[in-house]
Formats: C-alpha cells, sequence, structure tokens
C-alpha cells in the first residue's frame, strides 16, 4: 500500500451530490430513503446539512439508523417527470492516520458472542465466503490487525482490476474474484469477507472522494465511494480504500458504515405510475477553508 506521510491537518469540505431522475411518463407518488450527509466521528465534524427535493417533498423525518448514519425518508405527492434530489453538506475534516501512524494491535481469533462488533466478523447479505475464500483469507492473515489489512489490500491490488460497469449491485463476492474485476463496492466487499474470514472485525463504509487533491475555493467532480474500517482495539477503528490501495484520507468523506452496502445505500425508493426513463448522478467537492500540513 502506498503511503503519503503529508496530510491535512485541518480544512473544511463541501459536499453536493445531486441524483435527477427522468420518467417518460407523469409519476403520481415517490417514496424514497436518502443516506446522503456525512456522519460526525473522531475524524470528521458534519457542521451542515440540507436535503433539497424538487418536486418539494410533503412528507421528510429524518432519524439516525441502527449504524448512526443519517437517514432520510421522504415523500413527493405532487405528479412529476422528474425528480431531482440534492444533499449538501460542510464537514470539517482532521488527518486521519495511515498504517504507519496507527498503533496495531493483536488480531483476536475469537471475539466474545455479545460484543456488539461481532456482526463485522459474520456474513451479511452481500457479504458471504465460500471454503474457496477462507482458505485465501488463511494464506493472508497476519499476527496483528493492520497487518492483516495491509495483505488483504496488497492482494486485491495485485489480483482485482477496477472496471466500471462490469458488476451489478448484486453480483457476489465469489463471481467478482471469479472475473477478477470489479467496482470500489466489490473491492470493498470482498475485502470484509477475506479479512472476516481471517478474524478481523471490518466494516463497509459508504462516503465520497475525490480523485484529484482539493484545492481551496475550487470544486472537483467526486464520486460515490465505498472503502473499510478495520477493528484496531474497542472503540478504535483504521480506515483503508482497497479500490485506490491508499489509507482513507483528506479526499474521503464519510457518509457511513454498515455489514455491507445494503445498510448504506445512498437512495432507495419506490414510484408509482410512469415508466422509468433516465437517471444522472453528479459530485462535487470543494475545499472551503485553506489547512495547513504535518510532515
Amino acid at each position: 500500500m502506498s503511503q503519503d506521510l503529508h496530510h491535512v491537518a485541518n480544512g473544511i469540505i463541501e459536499v453536493v451530490h445531486t441524483t435527477r431522475y427522468e420518467y417518460p411518463a407523469a409519476v403520481r407518488l415517490s417514496i424514497n430513503e436518502a443516506r446522503l450527509h456525512p456522519i460526525s466521528d473522531n475524524w470528521q465534524t458534519c457542521l451542515d446539512a440540507e436535503l433539497v427535493v424538487d418536486p418539494p417533498a410533503r412528507f421528510h423525518a429524518p432519524y439516525r439508523d441502527y449504524f448512526g448514519t443519517l437517514a432520510e425518508p421522504f415523500d413527493v405527492e405532487t405528479p412529476h417527470t422528474s425528480i431531482e434530489i440534492t444533499g449538501r453538506s460542510t464537514v470539517s475534516c482532521i488527518a486521519r492516520p495511515t498504517a504507519e501512524q496507527v498503533v496495531d494491535a493483536p488480531r483476536r481469533h475469537r471475539m466474545d458472542p455479545y460484543d456488539p462488533c461481532i456482526e463485522y466478523t459474520l456474513v451479511s447479505p452481500m457479504v458471504r465466503w465460500d471454503d474457496e475464500i477462507e482458505a485465501l483469507a488463511k494464506s493472508l492473515q497476519k499476527d496483528t490487525v493492520v497487518a492483516t489489512a495491509l495483505a488483504v489490500n496488497d492482494w486485491l491490488t495485485a489480483n482485482l482490476t477496477y472496471s466500471t460497469g462490469s458488476t451489478e449491485v448484486g453480483t457476489s463476492v465469489s463471481d467478482v474474484l471469479a472475473q477478477g474485476q470489479g467496482v470500489c463496492q466489490d473491492f470493498a466487499h470482498v475485502a470484509c469477507a477475506l479479512l472476516r474470514c481471517a478474524g478481523v472485525a471490518a466494516r463497509y463504509v459508504s462516503g465520497y472522494f475525490s480523485s484529484v487533491p482539493l484545492e481551496t475555493g475550487i470544486s472537483f467532480r467526486g464520486e460515490g465511494h465505498a472503502w473499510v474500517e478495520v477493528l484496531v482495539r474497542e472503540g478504535e477503528w483504521w480506515a483503508f480504500d482497497p479500490t485506490n490501495d491508499q489509507p482513507a484520507g483528506d479526499r474521503h468523506v464519510k457518509v457511513g458504515h454498515g455489514r455491507d452496502y445494503s445498510d448504506v445505500v445512498p437512495l432507495r425508493g419506490v414510484y408509482q405510475g410512469g415508466a422509468f426513463g433516465s437517471l444522472r448522478v453528479d459530485v462535487t467537492m470543494r475545499r472551503l477553508a485553506a489547512a495547513h500540513t504535518l510532515d
């Protein structure tokens, strides 16, 4: 895994996530739930979050879900041939540790069944494995948590190719490995499967990522993204991005986490009437405040 020892110590990032649906005939009713706004944790604080729906939503009742993600159910009863959902957020970030900076801990061979993190060691709807995957995971096991995560990351970098459109939302871990390619969601699912098999609690993270450094005052095209966090010790998680072969850093903005993608879907819903036409998703990211770096 490549390591960059220059990190942004502080800064504020603005994220605008816009989803637009176009329909060939009028939709009479649209019921949805969005998870678009960043969570507050040890490394970031969500300063402001706004959800704008056009046509306006009749019902909007935000709540924190089981995993702590801000979920926002809403419905639109006005007949419409298009709908636009925009999540605007500002988040203050501090530097996350690299693998060299985090204090590693021994890998636990067994977790207490009553430990609240045990669900991140088990199979989940989209993270399942077979004997072949289990054997691979055991070959990647190291004595410590972060060392095991780095071994899994390095294996994925060498054996899995990023390829847009190569998989679907429901593609299994086994199928991704068989074809040797996938998208960020697949990299995160495979990493979680291998880590859990290797005795490491691993959770799927959903958020935003900029592929280029964020410069103050300039908007860049970002993207919805997925990465992984591993439990180092009680209450302490270390985040890494297997798709991009790097630790999660100042260009990663976390929305939430769960067992897999199904727990943190950015936008899901149903509608009545019409027929599906087109979908467009745009994400822009901009650094609002200058930041200094630590060497």
